[in-house]
């Protein structure tokens, strides 16, 4: 009886590790077929590792890692690198070692050094970027009403800057402005597209 009682209790220890070894072993054996199949696409050693979620290319101009989040962080031959990362609300941010790009929000991007956009105006994309030597700012938004009240509105916003005459045109469906302030030089240009105001603000260090 004892001895039934054993084996009873060795298969139900032996079973489980036996299920688990085969789970570790068919993961890994998914791993290496990916990596196999990322290899014969593209070339170069692939690595997967499906704990961290981590996928690593390494071919002789350089390498790529992706983590679980699409981060990613790209080293070309001489060494220089690239990282990518996306934020909870969904900025992408791409650095260098020469500078830095940012894009994604559908808000004023960080660092905006102009006015806020005036009412009627709502935002769909920010981004900016900056190097050793400049920064520049890029607002995509779209206006409830037409070009002429979207510019007019937009050169009231710009107290305390100056215009720039040689810049400003204008139509029924276009018009361009530009101001400036002695550290930055803004640029704004609204169009009408099929009833569609939309409006592209560009500002860069003077």
């Amino acid at each position: 009886m004892r001895r039934r009682t054993w084996i009873l209790t060795g298969l139900t220890l032996v079973v489980p590790l036996s299920l688990a070894a085969c789970g570790e072993a068919s993961e890994r054996l998914a791993e290496e077929a990916a990596e196999q199949a990322i290899e014969d696409a593209g070339g170069g050693n692939v690595e997967i590792d499906s704990d961290s979620g981590e996928v690593r290319i390494e071919t002789e101009d350089g390498s790529m890692t992706v983590d679980e989040n699409g981060n990613m962080v790209i080293t070309d031959a001489d060494g220089n690198v690239v990282t990518q990362s996306e934020t909870e609300d969904g900025v992408t941010q791409v650095s260098t070692e020469d500078g830095m790009f940012t894009t994604g929000s559908g808000e004023l991007p960080d660092g905006w050094p102009a006015p806020e956009l005036p009412g009627g105006f709502t935002v769909l994309q920010g981004s900016a970027m900056s190097d050793a030597s400049t920064s520049g700012w890029t607002v995509v938004a779209e206006f409830d009403g037409d070009v002429t009240s979207a510019c007019d509105a937009l050169a009231a916003s710009m107290s305390g800057w100056t215009a720039i005459p040689d810049t400003a045109m204008s139509s029924d469906t276009f018009c361009l402005l530009g101001f400036e302030n002695g550290q930055y030089t803004w640029q704004a240009s609204v169009a009408d597209d099929s009833g569609t105001v939309s409006a592209v603000i560009n500002v860069i260090t003077t």
